[in-house]
């Protein structure tokens, strides 16, 4: 964020310091998807089910350092270790998801994608070779038969999956409602639910904005909710308990009279496995 004290003559100095700093950032972000993707794409053919997420660690700590953004975590006892977790968290910048990738660099895991990032050259090619889910958002059937090769290869794997339950960024504070394909999911594997809250990543930078500003991220995992014995019916109960637990963590200043998930809404992406 911009500073908040009067520069006076350094006004200028500190103008070309921010510049600077988010081309460095920019070129970071950008230059390591158009420079070591191509590295990473052969590497994938040969190395596919770790080497993602140790790419992506490098990645994301290479530009969170460019910016100068600290990630702090608090409640990493929360996650098993090689065990089938679905992990929920709030959306708010690009950033959410550079936070999570550093706060999951010992775990094997996977986030679900919007389709469309599966066209974008190189970044997409790598993340369809990677294996992570491309839900197409717009084909109901589609996303049903990609979520269920999810629950395969996550029963197959032992492994994790971050989902954004609001469906888009949140531009605003508070959460947005949420939306049942995670928690289907869950329930269809009697997987545990992790909430995940993140604070401050809205700070480093406005939605399509050049600048990027330096600023603390926060990433709590909150408790496990347990999904044993519940079933499809309890999809409603189990999304509306994520979310107050969400809601409740946020920080002070990103806190709202959120939306609620009483609003109906027809149920997305995952349907129960017959």
């Amino acid at each position: 964020m911009r500073s908040r004290y009067n520069l006076g003559p350094l006004k200028y100095p500190y103008l070309v310091f921010r510049i600077v700093r988010s081309l460095l950032t920019h070129v970071t972000l950008y230059g390591m998807m158009l420079l070591v993707g191509p590295l990473v794409i052969l590497f994938l053919l040969f190395f596919r089910k770790r080497f993602p997420t140790r790419a992506a660690y490098i990645w994301s700590l290479l530009t969170t350092v460019a910016a100068g953004i600290e990630v702090d975590v608090i409640g990493r006892h929360h996650l098993g270790k090689d065990t089938v977790q679905v992990l929920v968290a709030n959306h708010t910048s690009n950033f959410d998801v550079h936070a999570l990738i550093l706060s999951l660099n010992r775990y094997y895991y996977r986030f679900v994608a919007k389709k469309e990032l599966g066209w974008l050259p190189i970044f997409g090619w790598a993340l369809w070779l990677s294996g992570f889910p491309l839900v197409d958002r717009k084909d109901n059937a589609a996303s049903v038969k990609e979520m269920q090769r999810l629950e395969q290869m996550m029963k197959k794997k032992k492994m994790k999956v971050v989902i954004f339950p609001e469906g888009t960024r949140n531009k605003g504070p508070g959460l947005l409602p949420f939306k049942k394909g995670a928690f289907i999911l869950a329930l269809n594997l009697q997987a545990e639910i992790v909430p995940v809250v993140i604070g401050g990543a809205r700070d480093v930078q406005k939605q399509h904005g050049f600048f990027i500003e330096p600023a603390n991220i926060e990433v709590r995992f909150l408790p496990p909710i347990p999904t044993e014995g519940m079933t499809y019916e309890d999809r409603d109960k189990l999304m509306e308990t994520t979310f107050i637990a969400m809601h409740d963590a946020l920080p002070e200043n990103e806190k709202e009279a959120s939306l609620t998930t009483e609003e109906k809404q027809p149920d997305d992406i995952v349907q129960p496995v017959p």
